[in-house]
């Protein structure tokens, strides 16, 4: 959306957000790592990332990818949580 346009409809309701990413963070953090999780990966696809991620390793990337999936598929899910309907002004 540019940036002089905003949704008149629609707002995040950050309290639920901040609620999930505090809760998921916790889940996340205590799950251990596999055992067979490795970073073999191309040298041009290792150095892509490491440039996205810098001190990349694989503990980092198990949590940025907890972050990435259970969050993100928790607001997919149950999107009518976190984006709801802006209340009328009077």
């Amino acid at each position: 959306m540019p940036e002089s346009q905003t949704s008149t409809r629609y707002r995040v309701d950050r309290a639920k957000l901040h609620a999930l990413v505090e809760g998921m963070s916790d889940v996340i953090e205590a799950r251990p790592l596999p055992d067979d999780l490795t970073l073999d990966l191309p040298p041009a696809l290792r150095d892509e990332l490491a440039a996205i991620l810098p001190g990349l390793d694989e503990e980092r990337l198990w949590v940025v990818s907890g972050v990435a999936v259970l969050i993100g598929l928790n607001v997919y899910e149950e999107c009518g949580q976190f984006v709801v309907e802006r209340e009328e002004s009077s």
